[in-house]
């Protein structure tokens, strides 16, 4: 496999909050406005979280983190 992509085992990293926002990101949610509505957190929060995500999971933007979950499937 591809040693620079982060698979499963990088999920395990995640925050129960980390994994919500990843969740409603996998069902197509992106805007940090919308995602904090659905997640009951601020839009800056979500921001944050999402940047948590990136960092654990050795990603640099949305269109990684959505690639990835689409390789992974974590959920």
């Amino acid at each position: 496999g591809d040693r620079s992509t982060p698979g499963r085992s990088a999920a395990r990293r995640l925050s129960q909050a980390e994994i919500d926002i990843l969740l409603w990101l996998s069902r197509g949610y992106e805007g940090d406005v919308e995602l904090g509505k659905l997640t009951f957190r601020s839009p800056h929060t979500v921001h944050t979280e999402v940047n948590h995500i990136y960092h654990k999971l050795g990603l640099h933007s949305r269109s990684e983190l959505l690639a990835w979950l689409i390789r992974c499937r974590p959920m």
